[in-house]
Protein backbone atom coordinates (compact mmCIF):
# COMPACT_ATOMS: atom_id res chain seq x y z
CA UNK A 1 0.00 0.00 0.00
CA UNK A 2 2.82 2.44 0.88
CA UNK A 3 4.45 2.29 -2.57
CA UNK A 4 1.11 2.86 -4.32
CA UNK A 5 0.22 5.77 -2.01
CA UNK A 6 3.66 7.37 -2.49
CA UNK A 7 3.37 7.00 -6.27
CA UNK A 8 -0.15 8.45 -6.21
CA UNK A 9 0.93 11.48 -4.19
CA UNK A 10 4.06 11.95 -6.33
CA UNK A 11 1.87 12.05 -9.44
CA UNK A 12 0.01 15.01 -7.91
CA UNK A 13 3.05 17.16 -7.03
CA UNK A 14 2.26 20.80 -7.71
CA UNK A 15 -1.44 20.13 -8.27
CA UNK A 16 -3.84 22.24 -6.16
CA UNK A 17 -5.57 20.08 -3.54
CA UNK A 18 -8.51 22.45 -3.13
CA UNK A 19 -9.62 24.65 -0.26
CA UNK A 20 -11.00 23.99 3.19
CA UNK A 21 -14.31 25.50 4.26
CA UNK A 22 -14.16 29.05 5.58
CA UNK A 23 -14.05 29.40 9.37
CA UNK A 24 -14.38 32.46 11.60
CA UNK A 25 -11.77 33.15 14.27
CA UNK A 26 -13.56 34.81 17.19
CA UNK A 27 -12.12 36.66 20.17
CA UNK A 28 -13.12 33.66 22.29
CA UNK A 29 -11.03 31.38 20.03
CA UNK A 30 -8.07 33.76 20.32
CA UNK A 31 -8.39 33.98 24.12
CA UNK A 32 -8.59 30.20 24.47
CA UNK A 33 -5.50 29.73 22.30
CA UNK A 34 -3.67 32.32 24.39
CA UNK A 35 -4.64 30.60 27.63
CA UNK A 36 -3.61 27.17 26.35
CA UNK A 37 -0.22 28.36 25.08
CA UNK A 38 0.53 30.99 27.72
CA UNK A 39 0.64 33.72 25.05
CA UNK A 40 -1.78 36.25 26.49
CA UNK A 41 -0.07 39.31 25.04
CA UNK A 42 -2.56 42.17 24.99
CA UNK A 43 -2.41 42.64 21.19
CA UNK A 44 -4.30 39.34 21.02
CA UNK A 45 -6.46 39.46 24.15
CA UNK A 46 -7.32 43.07 25.05
CA UNK A 47 -9.77 44.50 22.48
CA UNK A 48 -9.84 47.96 24.09
CA UNK A 49 -6.07 48.42 24.18
CA UNK A 50 -5.59 46.81 20.74
CA UNK A 51 -8.16 49.20 19.24
CA UNK A 52 -5.63 51.99 19.74
CA UNK A 53 -2.91 50.33 17.65
CA UNK A 54 -2.28 50.42 13.90
CA UNK A 55 -4.13 47.06 13.74
CA UNK A 56 -7.34 48.68 15.01
CA UNK A 57 -8.18 45.67 17.18
CA UNK A 58 -6.92 42.34 18.35
CA UNK A 59 -5.13 40.03 15.94
CA UNK A 60 -4.79 36.26 15.70
CA UNK A 61 -1.60 34.69 17.10
CA UNK A 62 0.91 33.64 14.45
CA UNK A 63 1.22 30.29 16.22
CA UNK A 64 -2.57 29.84 15.94
CA UNK A 65 -2.35 30.42 12.18
CA UNK A 66 0.53 27.94 11.95
CA UNK A 67 -1.57 25.38 13.85
CA UNK A 68 -4.37 25.93 11.36
CA UNK A 69 -1.93 25.40 8.48
CA UNK A 70 -1.09 21.97 9.93
CA UNK A 71 -4.80 21.18 10.37
CA UNK A 72 -5.59 22.32 6.82
CA UNK A 73 -2.76 20.15 5.44
CA UNK A 74 -4.30 17.12 7.10
CA UNK A 75 -7.75 18.00 5.79
CA UNK A 76 -6.62 18.49 2.19
CA UNK A 77 -4.00 15.75 1.80
CA UNK A 78 -5.41 12.71 -0.02
CA UNK A 79 -5.08 10.00 2.63
CA UNK A 80 -7.22 7.09 1.44
CA UNK A 81 -6.13 3.82 3.03
CA UNK A 82 -4.22 5.64 5.74
CA UNK A 83 -4.77 4.57 9.34
CA UNK A 84 -2.89 7.46 10.90
CA UNK A 85 -1.61 10.86 9.80
CA UNK A 86 1.22 12.33 11.91
CA UNK A 87 2.64 15.86 11.80
CA UNK A 88 6.40 15.53 11.28
CA UNK A 89 7.34 19.20 11.22
CA UNK A 90 6.95 22.59 9.60
CA UNK A 91 9.43 24.62 7.58
CA UNK A 92 9.49 27.87 5.65
CA UNK A 93 6.70 29.39 7.74
CA UNK A 94 5.96 33.00 6.84
CA UNK A 95 3.51 35.42 8.42
CA UNK A 96 2.77 37.81 5.58
CA UNK A 97 0.00 39.89 7.15
CA UNK A 98 -1.84 40.22 10.42
CA UNK A 99 -5.26 38.59 10.76
CA UNK A 100 -7.88 40.66 12.61
CA UNK A 101 -10.31 39.14 15.09
CA UNK A 102 -13.52 37.79 13.49
CA UNK A 103 -11.76 37.16 10.17
CA UNK A 104 -12.89 34.28 7.99
CA UNK A 105 -9.97 32.02 7.03
CA UNK A 106 -9.51 28.93 4.87
CA UNK A 107 -6.60 26.84 3.70
CA UNK A 108 -5.31 25.75 0.32
CA UNK A 109 -2.50 23.31 -0.37
CA UNK A 110 -0.39 21.47 -2.91
CA UNK A 111 1.98 18.52 -2.59
CA UNK A 112 5.68 19.41 -2.76
CA UNK A 113 7.11 15.90 -2.41
CA UNK A 114 6.29 12.33 -1.39
CA UNK A 115 8.69 9.53 -0.54
CA UNK A 116 8.65 6.11 1.08
CA UNK A 117 9.39 6.38 4.79
CA UNK A 118 9.77 2.83 6.10
CA UNK A 119 6.27 1.34 6.10
CA UNK A 120 4.76 4.81 5.64
CA UNK A 121 4.83 7.76 3.24
CA UNK A 122 6.42 11.11 4.08
CA UNK A 123 4.70 13.97 2.26
CA UNK A 124 5.57 17.66 2.19
CA UNK A 125 2.59 19.93 1.63
CA UNK A 126 2.77 23.65 0.87
CA UNK A 127 -0.11 25.30 2.72
CA UNK A 128 -1.51 28.82 2.53
CA UNK A 129 -3.91 30.34 5.05
CA UNK A 130 -6.18 32.82 3.29
CA UNK A 131 -8.25 35.63 4.81
CA UNK A 132 -11.56 36.44 3.15
CA UNK A 133 -11.24 39.78 1.36
CA UNK A 134 -7.43 39.71 1.12
CA UNK A 135 -5.74 38.91 -2.19
CA UNK A 136 -2.62 37.30 -0.71
CA UNK A 137 -2.37 34.58 1.95
CA UNK A 138 -1.70 35.72 5.51
CA UNK A 139 0.43 32.68 6.33
CA UNK A 140 2.32 30.11 4.28
CA UNK A 141 4.25 27.05 5.42
CA UNK A 142 5.52 23.68 4.28
CA UNK A 143 4.07 20.92 6.47
CA UNK A 144 5.60 17.43 6.66
CA UNK A 145 3.10 14.62 7.25
CA UNK A 146 3.70 10.91 7.70
CA UNK A 147 0.90 8.72 6.34
CA UNK A 148 0.84 5.30 8.00
CA UNK A 149 -0.88 2.20 6.60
Amino acid sequence: MTAERTAGLSARIGEPLGETPWMRISQQNINRFGELTGDTQWIHTDPYRAAHTPFGGTIVHGAYLLSLAITFAGQLLPAEGTSMLVNAGVSAARFRSSVPVDSQVCGSASIVSAEDFGDATLAEIRVAVHVKGQSKPATTATVRMVLHD
